[in-house]
Order: structure tokens, then C-alpha cells, then sequence
């Protein structure tokens, strides 16, 4: 936990990759020095001992002799906080809260509970009740499409996931076997928590809409943790959490896959269930939990999903609601919004959210159509989205646009008006692919302007701010050419870091926030966004005169990101 908790903390924002390479190396070395040392004294002791002076090892745990199928009970104990664990992860960082190092509170939690089980602390009659009552309060979060307050959310989730993952790694202890055999209980351990990562990490993904893998690992908890105990708290949580699932249930929602994952699974508990009517009725009512579990939609209350896709990026889901201001459709990933539309024809092509004709982007845009002139221009944008950048394509321009993720740049064609509507004006473009990677190819001075979009769940990546990066984006721009970034983010401050990079590589640095829009604005499909402007010389200062543009100045103590360094300790917003 040390070490979990030091490299993010200690190591990385100190040294660069090349040092940690080293330094890692070296950790390496003496690891390996010391168990072969280990191993060596260990022989040497041996060989000069009489056999009859070791005696016989030590039992340690349970004394029985094993019965057939004790090994996938191990791995099944440790399967289900494996998968926890990645699945709650998934959840956090991306439909609840996508803050930069959330992932290690999960993780070093798991690690707590090992330590607290295999440390001979095990969970009493409340702590079990309370561990049931949390897992169905969390399941019921979920379904209700609850994501804020974060200060009730975040612990609701987390307290769950660690109470499970405690009583579960103390089943373990129990059932753990004398020490002759602990090598095979600890390889059974190990298999079933690499199963477990990779369901969560990898199967799920690919075969549930939703972040389902959390619900239903916690279900199986339950119905695993129920014979020993908490019986009370498991009561009370089923009493608040089988309204909540009959509140979204349709009954053509049985018939999605989910469904038939559930069924399954309430099958196999069927089959493994206990001898007695009770305990049939019991795994009964648990195969049909699991049926409207994972057969709903989960939808946020008030927003439509007309389409939801999960992959490697994350889940995206487009949602239409209606307010006074008329009714839009927007792109989701997580809980970040990627852009929206209106869906009235004659405002369809109104730039909205981030990228508004009045914000700071329609204000620079403006100001470089008139340094342009009437010249077609050369336009590279860094991130799809749903294509609202677009909307400012004028006849003969080249607009290419950089996209990572293929479902952003299948929905942003088929569900959205800008691409379709720039195209019939000016020669559209996409590019699949890593942005960086995708410019190296491009001819040097290409562009008259590159405007970096690209969201991760609410976080650039890093390697696009990087002093190597931007350097790369200069080669790619005309002498005149300009460069956009939208730093708009909710847990980082990202000026610092190019008012850095813009003294070192000694060019001119302008930005704007807009974060004070009415609440008619906020109807009406605008977002508070965050904008940088960085240009080679200072032609375009005087035209900010004057305006919310103000020059961005580098502060000492401001971070200078390279490939081989970045510290997001410096840039996290901590209030």
C-alpha cells in the first residue's frame, strides 16, 4: 500500500521516466539479489540440519482434509472483490466522479481489507448487516441514476465495495487450509482474482450495455455472504431496493441480454443452492432479483437514451431531453458532456455547449477569419466530439478532424448535423486514431489553425500538453497560424501548464473563462468553458484589446510538461 500510494504521491511528480526507469531497475536488481540470497541460505541451512530436528511444519487454518471443488470456492471468495474492485473503478472515474487518482482509493481499500482479514479481523453480526444494507443502498443508487452529491455517493459506493471485499477475503481465512497445503490455496486465490480483473476489465465491456458488472457482482455477494450472517441488514436493503427496480421495470426489457445474463446465473445459484424449500425459495427469489437487476434500462430520471455503446473508451450514451428553451440531443461519455444539438431545423446548426458563437471560441474564431482574410482556410481539430466545431466550415475550407474512439466518430455522422452540413461547403474529414500520432504524418505548415478538443472522461491526455507536443503542433502551422485549446475541465487547472509551455518556446499566450452564463443561456444549450490562445508572434494582441481575452503569464513555480514528466498534484483543482 506503500508503494501504491508512494509512486503517485512521491516518486512521479520528483522524477522523470527516464530516472524512474532507472530507479526501478535498480529495485529490480536487489529483489532479485535477495531471494536468490533467500533461496541460497535457505539450501545451505537445510543441508547442514538433521532432518529430525525440523519437526513437522505448523498447521495453519483449518485442519480437514479437502473435499472435491474446495479450490474453485477459494477462487470464487477471491473472484468476487477482483472484480469489485475494477468495476467500482469503472464506475467512479467515470459516471460519477472523473477526478485524476480516484483509482487508487479503490485499490488501496482492497489492499485494507486484505490486510484486516488476513490480520485475523473479521467482520461480526453488524458488520455484516451493515455490509448488506450498503451493497443494496449502492445497487439502488444505480438504478435511480444518483450521482450526486459526490460527499454521499462517493462513500455510499466505496463503503459497499469494502465492506464486501472484508467479508469476502475473510471467508477466505477461514476456510484456508493447514500449511501443507497453502500453496495450492494461494495459486487457487490467485486464479480466481486474475479471473475476476479480467471479467470486470475486459469481458464486461464487451457484453453489457452499463456498468452492470458492479450490480451484479454485488448481487452475488449478497447471496454468497447471506448463510453467514447479517440477516437484518440484508432484509432491510432487499425491503428499499425492490421498489426501486419494480419503479423502471418494462417488461420488453427481459428480453435484453442482460436479462438472459441474469437468468443464467440465477440457474447456476439454483444448482449450487442448499437441500429444504427455504433455501430454494431463497435462491428462487435471488435468479428472479438478478432477472430485473440486469434486464432494465437504468436510466437517468428526465433524459431519453436513444442509443448506448460501451468499448475500450468508456460507455457513451446519446440523450434527448426537453426543457423551455426546446428539446436538444447530446453525447455523454460518463458523466462528461461531449456536445449537443438542438433539435429545432432552424437552429440545428447553432453551435452550442463549449463552442458557442458568443464564448470565447466564437470570439476568437471571428477575430481569425478577419486576420484570414477571404482565403479558404486549413483547419486540424484534435477531438470529434459530435462535430460542433464544424458549424464555422466556410466554402473551400479543409477541415480534418483527429478522433480516437470509432463509436465518437460513427455517432458524431450519423446523429448529429454539423458534419453533413460542413461537408456540403467544404472538404470534411476524419481521421481515426491517436491525434499526435496521426500530425506526424501530416506535411509540416499545413494548417491555419489547430484547435486541441480531445476529452478522456473529463481529462486531456496528458501527452497532447507536453512541450514535445506542442512543438509538433508549431510544425504543422503556417507562419501566421494559431493555436486553440480548450482546457475546460472540472478537477484541473491547465493554464499554468501552457502559460509554462508558451515561455518556454517563446511564444504569445492569451485565454478566457467563461463561467458566469445566465440561466436562459444554460436552457439554451451553453456550457462555462476555458480557453486558451497561442499564437508565434503577438499579431493577434491588439485585436483582444479590450475584450474578456486576457494575456496568459507564466507564474513562477508553473509546471513545464514534458514526454518524460507531469505532475497532475500541481494542476488538481482541490477546493
Amino acid at each position: 500500500m506503500a508503494g501504491l500510494l508512494g509512486y503517485p504521491l512521491l516518486l512521479e511528480p520528483r522524477l522523470s521516466l527516464a530516472e524512474q526507469t532507472q530507479l526501478w531497475r535498480g529495485a529490480y536488481a536487489l529483489v532479485a539479489g535477495l531471494v536468490l540470497l533467500g533461496g541460497v541460505g535457505l539450501l545451505l541451512k537445510r543441508q547442514g540440519t538433521d532432518p529430525s530436528v525440523l519437526g513437522e511444519p505448523v498447521a495453519m487454518g483449518r485442519a480437514e482434509p479437502s473435499f472435491p471443488g474446495e479450490g474453485w470456492r477459494w477462487a470464487g471468495w477471491a473472484f468476487l472483490p477482483a472484480g469489485l474492485v475494477v468495476a467500482v473503478t469503472t464506475l467512479l472515474t467515470t459516471d460519477v466522479a472523473a477526478v485524476p487518482l480516484l483509482w487508487a482509493i479503490p485499490l488501496s481499500i482492497y489492499l485494507v481489507t486484505f490486510m484486516l482479514a488476513f490480520g485475523g479481523i473479521h467482520p461480526n453480526e453488524l458488520a455484516l448487516g451493515t455490509t448488506a444494507l450498503l451493497a443494496c443502498g449502492a445497487i439502488g443508487a444505480q438504478v435511480m441514476g444518483w450521482l450526486k452529491p459526490w460527499s454521499a455517493v462517493l462513500p455510499l459506493h466505496l463503503g459497499a465495495f469494502g465492506l464486501v471485499s472484508w467479508a469476502c477475503h475473510s471467508q477466505l481465512v477461514r476456510c484456508r487450509p493447514p500449511a501443507q497445503q497453502l500453496t495450492r490455496f494461494y495459486l487457487w486465490l490467485a486464479l480466481g482474482g486474475s479471473l475476476g480483473g479480467l471479467f470486470a476489465a475486459l469481458l464486461a465491456p464487451q457484453v453489457f450495455e452499463a456498468v452492470l458488472e458492479y450490480p451484479l457482482l454485488l448481487s452475488l455477494a449478497l447471496a454468497a455472504l447471506a448463510p453467514q450472517g447479517g440477516r437484518l441488514g440484508l432484509g432491510l436493503g432487499l425491503g428499499l431496493l425492490l421498489p426501486l427496480l419494480l419503479v423502471h421495470f418494462r417488461f420488453q426489457a427481459l428480453f435484453h441480454l442482460g436479462a438472459a445474463v441474469g437468468l443464467g446465473l440465477g440457474w447456476a445459484v439454483l444448482a449450487l443452492g442448499g437441500e429444504g424449500r427455504r433455501g430454494w425459495l431463497c435462491r428462487l427469489g435471488v435468479t428472479m432479483g438478478l432477472v430485473l437487476l440486469l434486464g432494465q434500462p437504468w436510466l437517468p430520471p428526465g433524459l431519453q437514451v436513444v442509443a448506448s455503446e460501451r468499448s475500450v473508451f468508456g460507455l457513451h450514451r446519446l440523450v434527448e431531453y426537453r426543457n423551455e428553451a426546446g428539446s436538444f440531443r447530446s453525447l455523454l461519455h460518463g458523466t462528461t458532456l461531449h456536445g449537443s444539438q438542438n433539435l429545432d431545423p432552424q437552429k440545428a446548426l447553432e453551435p452550442l455547449t463549449y463552442f458557442s458563437r458568443p464564448g470565447p471560441v466564437g470570439q476568437a474564431l471571428q477575430r481569425w477569419r478577419a486576420q484570414l482574410g477571404s482565403s479558404p482556410a486549413q483547419v486540424a481539430v484534435l477531438g470529434l466530439g459530435i462535430g460542433t466545431l464544424a458549424a464555422y466550415a466556410e466554402p473551400g475550407d479543409e477541415w480534418t478532424f483527429f478522433e480516437l474512439d470509432p463509436t465518437v466518430a460513427n455517432w458524431a455522422g450519423r446523429y448529429f448535423a454539423y458534419l453533413d452540413w460542413a461537408s456540403q461547403r467544404a472538404r470534411v474529414r476524419v481521421i481515426l486514431g491517436d491525434a499526435r500520432l496521426r500530425l506526424q504524418g501530416i506535411p509540416d505548415g499545413s494548417y491555419d489553425l489547430l484547435v486541441m478538443d480531445a476529452f478522456s472522461s473529463d481529462a486531456v491526455p496528458l501527452h497532447l500538453l507536453t512541450q514535445e507536443a506542442l512543438t509538433l503542433y508549431l510544425s504543422k502551422l503556417k507562419p501566421q497560424g494559431w493555436l486553440l485549446f480548450n482546457i475546460t475541465n472540472r478537477h484541473l487547472n491547465l493554464a499554468p501548464v501552457l502559460a509554462a509551455l508558451a515561455r518556454e518556446l517563446q511564444l504569445s499566450a492569451w485565454h478566457q473563462a467563461q463561467e458566469d452564463l445566465t440561466a436562459a443561456q444554460r436552457q439554451a444549450g451553453l456550457a462555462p468553458s476555458h480557453w486558451v490562445l497561442v499564437t508565434k508572434g503577438s499579431l493577434a494582441l491588439q485585436s483582444f484589446d479590450g475584450d474578456p481575452w486576457q494575456p496568459l503569464l507564466p507564474q513562477a513555480g508553473d509546471p513545464l510538461w514534458r514526454d518524460d514528466f507531469s505532475n497532475l498534484l500541481q494542476v488538481l483543482r482541490w477546493s
